[in-house]
């Protein structure tokens, strides 16, 4: 298969949808496939490895940055336009949206982030604007102590075991690493 190089300032107009690539990472990762999209601002390309498969597909972004002119080749240019844009199941994608959002605390500090991150693992959660909503019908709120936690439900105190737990596994790794670190 006969292979040319492409990737240079002329000639980047060419990744369009359909080319197949092989490219090689700085970090030796190689990489061949379909190209699916390319954003020339962010050097970010977008590639499906195994085009063959119809329904089952693996897609990669990549940093072009991190790639290397020698270790960058335009294998083959598209046969049609067919075959181009992927289906896409919107509900799918709008459903994980949401629940992606749903994870993420706006307007909360790094330590809440992480403690509600630490609670999604064991509970289901989601964020009320700054309060952590547990299993429906448990309420933290700021600053995410034992007393900030409300419910008329007896599922609030193993939520607090569970924390509890948590914290003294916390302290017992902070006094382990200052005794290791005096030694």
């Amino acid at each position: 298969m006969a292979t040319c190089n492409v990737y240079n300032m002329d000639k980047k107009s060419h990744l369009t949808s359909g080319c197949v690539v092989i490219c090689k990472t700085n970090l030796g990762k190689e990489f061949e496939g379909e190209v699916i999209c390319y954003d020339e601002e962010t050097k970010a390309l977008v590639i499906k490895l195994n085009p063959k498969k119809k329904l089952l597909c693996d897609v990669v972004v990549l940093n072009l940055n991190m790639v290397t002119d020698q270790n960058f080749n335009l294998v083959s240019f598209p046969k049609n336009d067919s075959h181009l844009l992927l289906d896409i199941d919107r509900e799918k994608v709008e459903k994980r949206l949401r629940s992606a959002k749903e994870r993420v605390g706006i307007g909360v500090t790094a330590e809440a982030q992480l403690f509600f991150d630490f609670l999604t693992k064991t509970f289901p959660c989601r964020w009320s604007g700054t309060n952590i909503i547990a299993l429906e019908d448990i309420c933290i709120s700021p600053p995410y102590q034992l007393e900030n936690f409300s419910s008329e439900t007896s599922s609030m105190d193993y939520v607090k075991t569970v924390v509890v737990h948590k914290n003294r596994q916390q302290v017992s790794k902070k006094v382990i690493k200052k005794y290791l670190k005096n030694i």
